[in-house]
């Protein structure tokens, strides 16, 4: 039996998680990394708490932290990387 999952959109791609997943594990599922540092070198979720900041990028036209925001139907995120 499969667990309950939701289906948002990262950049654009639709992306299906279990239920419960964060907006942060849709990133790296599709694209690994989030926003590149100064310098150009992409990076990933680094606390996971929220404490950081690593993992901040667009909900639905919302700056949110990835990490502390779970998965709804129909989300649309929007990485800067």
């Amino acid at each position: 039996m499969n667990p309950p999952s939701v289906t948002v959109f990262v950049n654009g791609r639709a992306v299906t998680l279990p239920e419960g997943s964060t907006v942060a594990a849709a990133v790296a599922s599709v694209t690994g990394f989030f926003r590149p540092r100064p310098g150009g070198s992409p990076h990933g979720p680094f606390c996971g708490m929220g404490y950081c900041g690593g993992c901040r990028l667009r909900v639905d036209g919302v700056l949110r932290l990835g990490c502390q925001t779970p998965l709804s139907p129909g989300l649309r995120v929007e990485t800067d990387g």
